[in-house]
């Protein structure tokens, strides 16, 4: 097999997994729509629930884990706090 053959397989194989990629992508974002219209909360909460998932973290461990500013992190805590979902230990 010529160089040309496998640089289109290869090109071929790499179009395939973008496109599955992308749908895969699609798939989760509309999974996400309806777990957070469920739950009555937004994405920045589901996001910071998702970490949540593997136990206790402190509000900065979320702030690194979810890119959420320190502000917005303290906000969200409020409401999932308000909410009933999570505890906060002081």
């Amino acid at each position: 097999m010529d160089n040309t053959k496998i640089g289109n397989l290869k090109h071929d194989k790499l179009k395939m997994i973008e496109v599955e990629t992308r749908e895969i992508q699609r798939i989760v974002s509309a999974y996400d729509d309806v777990v957070t219209d469920r739950m009555k909360i937004n994405r920045t909460d589901l996001r910071i629930l998702d970490v949540l998932v593997d136990g206790p973290a402190t509000a900065s461990t979320l702030v690194k884990s979810t890119g959420v500013s320190a502000s917005a992190m303290t906000a969200a805590i409020d409401r999932l706090e308000s909410q009933n979902l999570v505890i906060r230990k002081r």
